[in-house]
C-alpha cells in the first residue's frame, strides 16, 4: 500500500516526509510536487527538512528517477539543510556526491538516529 507521510512543524519550519513504495513519474507530479508547490505557494518558509527513506523502494522507471532530479533542481532552493535517513550502508557516499549538486546542506542518518538527525538539521 502506498503511504506518504508528511508531518509539518510549523513552529521550526520543518517537514518530515516519509515514503514506501517505488515512486513513478506520476507520484512525483501527482503528490510529492503538488504538495511542496502548496507550501510554498502559501510561502511558508520551509528551513529543514527530514526525509526518512528507510523503507523507500527506489524508483518504477528511469523517468520517474529523473522526475525527482527535475523536482530536487526546481525545489533546493527553498530548503536549508537537508536530513535523510537511510540505513544501506553503500549509500553513505551518497549524500557525499548528492552535496556537488544539491544547494542544501544534506547528511544521512541511519533510522535509530532520526533525533540526531532532527538536532542537526536545527543547528
Amino acid at each position: 500500500m502506498k503511504k506518504l507521510i508528511i508531518k509539518i512543524d510549523e513552529e521550526n519550519s520543518l517537514i518530515n516526509v516519509q515514503v514506501n513504495w517505488k515512486l513513478s513519474k506520476s507520484d512525483m507530479r501527482n503528490i510529492i510536487t503538488k504538495d511542496a508547490d502548496a507550501l510554498i505557494a502559501e510561502k511558508w518558509t520551509i528551513n529543514w527538512v527530514l526525509i526518512n527513506v528507510s523503507s523507500f523502494d527506489w524508483y518504477e522507471s528511469f523517468s520517474a528517477f529523473l522526475s525527482h532530479i527535475k523536482f530536487i533542481k526546481n525545489h533546493q532552493e527553498f530548503v536549508k539543510k537537508l536530513a535523510i535517513i537511510w540505513d544501506e550502508t553503500w549509500e553513505k557516499i551518497l549524500p557525499k556526491l548528492v552535496n556537488i549538486f544539491v544547494h542544501p546542506e544534506l547528511k544521512r542518518f541511519s533510522i535509530e538516529n532520526e533525533n540526531k538527525a532532527i538536532k542537526w538539521l536545527k543547528s
